[in-house]
C-alpha cells in the first residue's frame, strides 16, 4: 500500500511538471503571437501606400527596392497589336532613430506594344523615367456603340505624362504639371503637344478628327483643338475670365 502511494505521488509530480511545461510552452507561444501581431500593427500604422507616385528624394539611410512588371495586355481595336502598362513598385523602409516609415509607391512608367502578327515589340518611350497619369484610346469615328462589348477601331492614343517634380515635394505624382501627348494607334510616333498643364478640366470630341481639351495652365483656363489623325495642335486659346 505504501509503495502504491509513493508511486501515485511520483506520478502526480511528473504530471504536474508536464502540465507546467505545457503551460509554459503555450504562454511562450501566445507571447510570440502577440509580439508578431504588435510588430505587424506598428508596421501597418507607419506604412503608406501611394498610387500614381514615384519618389525621387529618399530619406537618408532608407532601404530602397524597385520592381517593374507588365500589366494586363489589352487589344487595340483595328490593329494586330496588344498594349500593356509597365508598372513600377517602389518600396522603401526607414526605421532609424526618430523615424519609422514603410512606404509602397506604385505607378505606370511606360507602355509596351506587342504585334500578334509577327511578334515584334516596341515601347511608347525609350525610357521609364516619366509617370503616365492617364492613357486613353481614341476611336476613328465619333459615335457611340450599341453594346458595351463592341469597340471601334483606334485612331490614336492620348496620354498625360508627368516628367518632373514641379512642386518640389520630393515626389512625381498627380500634383505635378502634366504634358498632354499622343501616339498613333499602335503606340508609335509619340509626340508631346501641350506642356505645363496644371489640371485637366475636360475633353470633348468635336467631330471625327478634332478633340477639344479644356485645361488650366499658369493660372489660365484654356481650350485646345487637337487633330486626331495628324496628332497636331490646331489652336489653343484662353477661356473668358470669370
Amino acid at each position: 500500500m505504501r509503495i502504491s502511494k509513493i508511486k501515485s505521488a511520483q506520478l502526480f509530480r511528473w504530471l504536474w511538471r508536464i502540465n507546467g511545461i505545457l503551460i509554459l510552452l503555450v504562454g511562450v507561444g501566445i507571447c510570440g503571437i502577440l509580439v508578431v501581431a504588435a510588430f505587424s500593427a506598428i508596421k501597418e500604422r507607419f506604412r503608406t501606400n501611394n498610387r500614381d507616385t514615384v519618389r525621387v528624394i529618399m530619406p537618408t539611410g532608407a532601404a530602397v527596392k524597385l520592381q517593374l512588371n507588365y500589366g494586363t495586355f489589352a487589344k487595340i481595336e483595328g490593329t494586330s497589336y496588344l498594349m500593356s502598362p509597365l508598372r513600377s513598385e517602389q518600396e522603401y523602409t526607414n526605421f532609424g532613430y526618430g523615424s519609422m516609415k514603410e512606404q509602397n509607391n506604385t505607378a505606370i512608367r511606360n507602355y509596351f506594344f506587342f504585334n500578334v502578327a509577327d511578334q515584334s515589340t516596341h515601347w511608347a518611350l525609350p525610357h521609364n523615367e516619366f509617370l503616365f497619369a492617364n492613357c486613353e484610346k481614341i476611336s476613328r469615328e465619333n459615335k457611340k456603340v450599341k453594346y458595351e462589348e463592341e469597340s471601334l477601331p483606334v485612331a490614336a492614343i492620348y496620354y498625360e505624362i508627368i516628367k518632373a517634380d514641379s512642386n518640389g515635394d520630393g515626389k512625381i505624382n498627380t500634383g505635378d504639371k502634366r504634358t498632354i501627348s499622343f501616339s498613333d494607334a499602335i503606340g508609335a510616333n509619340f509626340i508631346e503637344l501641350i506642356p505645363n498643364v496644371d489640371e485637366i478640366l475636360g475633353k470633348e470630341r468635336l467631330n471625327d478628327d478634332v478633340l477639344l481639351i479644356f485645361y488650366k495652365s499658369e493660372g489660365k483656363s484654356l481650350i485646345a483643338q487637337v487633330s486626331i489623325s495628324d496628332r497636331k495642335l490646331i489652336a489653343a486659346k484662353e477661356l473668358p475670365k470669370i
